[in-house]
Formats: structure tokens, C-alpha cells, sequence
């Protein structure tokens, strides 16, 4: 539970520290993974974030990867 709630305050500052998150996740979501990562490189996050908006985009790859099979 403790491990779950550190994730979610992780991802809140993370978030926080690009602009416009929410696009950022939705690109997630249509595996514009290429795009994620630019937009990211451009808002020159601290290296916390970098780590994981870089960690979200190998899980997004993947989840891609396993469902084309």
C-alpha cells in the first residue's frame, strides 16, 4: 500500500514538472511513444522526471510490443 502511494505522489511531480501532462499520457495511450519522449527532451525536466517519463515510455513499448505478438 505504502509502495502505491509513493508511485502516485512520484507521478504528481512528474507531471507536474512538463507542460501539459495530460497530452503527454494520452500520446501514451495511442503509442506515440517517439513523441512523448520529445516532448519531454524540449521541457528539460529535472532528472527524476526524465527517469520517469522515460520508465513510462519502456513500459508503454512493452505493453506494445507483447499485444502485436
Amino acid at each position: 500500500m505504502k509502495a502505491m502511494i509513493l508511485l502516485w505522489c512520484v507521478a504528481a511531480i512528474a507531471a507536474a514538472a512538463v507542460p501539459d501532462p495530460e497530452s503527454l499520457f494520452d500520446r501514451l495511450e495511442r503509442g506515440d511513444i517517439a513523441g512523448v519522449r520529445g516532448a519531454v527532451a524540449a521541457a528539460r525536466p529535472d532528472a527524476a522526471t526524465a527517469r520517469f517519463w522515460e520508465g513510462m515510455c519502456r513500459l508503454h513499448e512493452g505493453s506494445y510490443a507483447s499485444a502485436a505478438g
